[in-house]
């Protein structure tokens, strides 16, 4: 998978200045499987932003998501569904989890929907 971001930057950052962003102000960056990267920066300036982006949760952007060569504003529920589900991880900053479950619960939960197994 290649996730390339061409003149990306979250509308709630047009007005700061993010000339200091390796992110913001690189015109394109690309991430590709099996490569990691470290995003750092101080509080307030588009962390979690980015990866709600990535994951197609934000669509308040400038620029451009390719997925696979693909504009990922073309994707419906359906195909960002099956990219969660099969491609992507990640752990939201609240956990997310059903608060009247157990931890124990929410994982069988998971594994319920994408049929794969964790643990527990």
């Amino acid at each position: 998978m290649i996730i390339r971001l061409e003149q990306l930057v979250p509308l709630p950052l047009l007005e700061q200045d993010t000339h200091a962003s390796d992110v913001w102000n690189a015109g394109e960056v690309e991430f590709e499987s099996g490569t990691h990267r470290v995003i750092e920066a101080p509080s307030g300036k588009g962390k979690t932003s980015l990866l709600s982006i990535l994951y197609g949760l934000r669509k308040d952007y400038r620029g451009t998501l390719r997925i696979d060569g693909q504009d990922a504003r073309e994707f419906g529920r359906r195909r960002w569904s099956e990219l969660r589900k099969t491609r992507f991880a990640y752990i939201f900053q609240g956990l997310e989890l059903f608060p009247d479950l157990s931890a124990e619960e929410n994982i069988q939960l998971k594994n319920r929907i994408t049929d794969r197994r964790s643990r527990v």
